[in-house]
């Protein structure tokens, strides 16, 4: 979903944060909301209430769990961070709500650091620090959708190691090498 943004007109820097969930907490969540659930649905039954939306919850949260405990799912927390740039606040302004509406229409709610301003520019920097700490739980199917590389041009060295070293100016796609997967894997990049 992120083709989106990237392939908009407009200048962005696009961070994400990704961590490993602990198991046991996940398994102690997850338990919880299932107990939670059930305990919803029984109640529901027990009034003569139907909630379709109970039950598919409650079996959703079943499957996950199971998929959790068999290692066919992970859980992450994620932190997606997106700065926009422009010359005027006018180009801003119009940059940040077509963001927020290409972010909405896929269902993620955006929301603009107020009063935080330095601690999203820290957590949007280069520097591997995420400060503002506004994180999502998703499995790892969820998280594959984050990434953006799914042009048949993309340019990416199949390898451990590949680096994004910049962007192919005719086609506006990152260019990814791993320089361990050639003979020499010294390199020189210039601009």
């Amino acid at each position: 979903f992120l083709d989106r943004i990237i392939s908009a007109k407009g200048y962005f820097d696009i961070s994400m944060h990704i961590y490993l969930s602990s198991i046991d907490s996940i398994r102690v969540k997850l338990n919880n909301l299932f107990i939670k659930q059930k305990s919803d649905l029984i109640s529901a039954n027990k009034d003569n209430i139907n909630i379709p939306s109970l039950q598919i919850k409650h079996d959703d949260t079943y499957n996950l769990l199971r998929q959790v405990e068999k290692g066919e799912e992970k859980i992450f927390d994620i932190s997606l961070y997106i700065n926009a740039k422009a010359k005027t606040m006018d180009n801003l302004d119009l940059l940040t709500k077509k963001v927020s509406s290409d972010l909405n229409g896929i269902g993620i709610v955006s929301k603009e650091p107020t009063f935080r301003m330095n601690d999203g520019l820290k957590s949007i920097l280069p520097l591997a620090t995420d400060v503002l700490k506004k994180t999502r739980s998703l499995t790892t199917s969820a998280l594959a959708q984050f990434f953006p590389f799914t042009s048949a041009y993309l340019s990416i060295d199949e390898g451990q190691y590949s680096t994004i070293l910049g962007i192919d100016k005719n086609t506006g796609l990152p260019v990814a090498r791993d320089p361990y997967a050639h003979t020499n894997p010294n390199m020189l990049v210039t601009a």
